[in-house]
């Protein structure tokens, strides 16, 4: 928020006609509202919407990142600069942080009809038909990418010639490959050619895009053969305050202005599910975890109570976060992957144990 769009005469705010809160000379919202969970899609107003959250008994650093703008679901850009108001008329007597960030918008189709392109939101309704369709598109969209890659890889030609000048005709498969980077080992999925040879160049080869759904594309090349038969909007701005967490036990979000674009899909999952899916993954072993392996757990299972992973929140759907959370933890259990210098990590973490694992290593 520019100090231009919130600097606020007194006649004006003798004009509204509900109780001004003042978070800093040139920060006010003229509607407060409190919450005990947070919100992804704040609600905003021209003249200003103060969401409070109150995080008496959270560890601080659990609360910071929790109620953090991050998890908001709108896209926000801004150099992060905190600023101290010594001044908070709202709470009175203490010493405040402020975080600045401004809405980037959505990206749009510039073939989109009118009426989309003329939407705007000061809330989200989470039934209203166009969010329905928002976020059924979302879905549509990772479905659409990981088929037109299959599609890709079908009619793409292997660009291998033996001597006799015979092109390859072998047929694309999904592959994996371990990856090194430093001291970090992972492994990445991609797509070859049934009839490579170490010693022949030029076979087919395609990366596979963070925007699709490996479960599909697995289903996809296991269970079926193919046949071959941007305008950015912004204006909106937002204001995080953070608090001591001792005595003022208290966090705001402070929207003003309206959004004039279509709500976002919720592409981001809240910190604490998130959280709780990552306490699960530290607790199993990793070294060959998969996303399908460890949504058919006994200990994620016991979390879920029956449900579906992707009923704790919509963003789940893609699988491709699962693997996220795994890569970090193996990352984390080892850091030197699991070659030699993974043996000697390990043999060196617990050489003091009275029962290690690893006695020994020997040339």
């Amino acid at each position: 928020m520019t100090e231009n769009l919130i600097e606020l005469n007194e006649k004006l705010a003798e004009e509204w006609p509900i109780q001004i809160a003042k978070f800093g000379q040139k920060l006010i919202a003229s509607e407060v509202r409190y919450y005990i969970e947070f919100q992804e899609y704040p609600n905003t107003s021209e003249t200003g919407f103060a969401s409070i959250y109150n995080v008496s008994g959270w560890d601080e650093n659990e609360a910071r990142k929790a109620f953090s703008m991050t998890n908001i679901q709108y896209s926000y850009g801004g150099n992060g600069t905190i600023r101290t108001v010594k001044n908070c008329d709202f709470f009175p007597g203490f010493e405040v942080s402020k975080e600045e960030r401004k809405c980037l918008g959505v990206k749009m189709c510039e073939f989109a009809s009118k009426e989309l392109l003329d939407v705007s939101h000061t809330s989200v309704d989470f039934t209203s038909s166009i969010f329905k369709n928002t976020f059924n598109a979302n879905e549509k969209f990772y479905e659409k990418a990981t088929l037109c890659l299959f599609a890709k890889a079908n009619e793409y030609k292997c660009g291998y010639v033996d001597r006799n000048g015979i092109r390859c005709d072998g047929v694309p498969k999904l592959g994996e490959f371990t990856q090194v980077v430093g001291s970090i080992v992972s492994t990445k999925k991609f797509i070859g050619c049934t009839k490579w040879q170490s010693s022949e160049k030029n076979h087919r080869y395609l990366t596979i895009p963070n925007n699709i759904d490996l479960e599909l594309l697995e289903t996809m090349f296991n269970n079926h053969s193919y046949h071959s038969h941007g305008i950015d909007f912004e204006k909106d701005k937002s204001d995080a305050m953070d608090e001591c967490f001792t005595e003022c036990p208290f966090i705001v979000t402070v929207s003003v202005e309206i959004h004039n674009h279509l709500p976002p899909p919720p592409r981001k999952t809240p910190y604490n599910i998130k959280s709780q899916l990552q306490k699960i993954i530290d607790n199993e072993h990793v070294l060959d975890l998969t996303a399908r392996k460890f949504l058919t757990g006994s200990m994620i299972q016991t979390y879920l109570n029956g449900k579906s992973i992707s009923d704790l929140h919509p963003s789940l759907n893609n699988q491709s976060k699962i693997n996220y959370y795994i890569e970090k933890t193996r990352c984390s259990k080892y850091p030197f992957g699991q070659n030699i210098l993974g043996v000697v990590h390990e043999f060196m973490r617990h050489e003091k144990s009275e029962d290690p694992y690893i006695r020994s290593i020997r040339k």
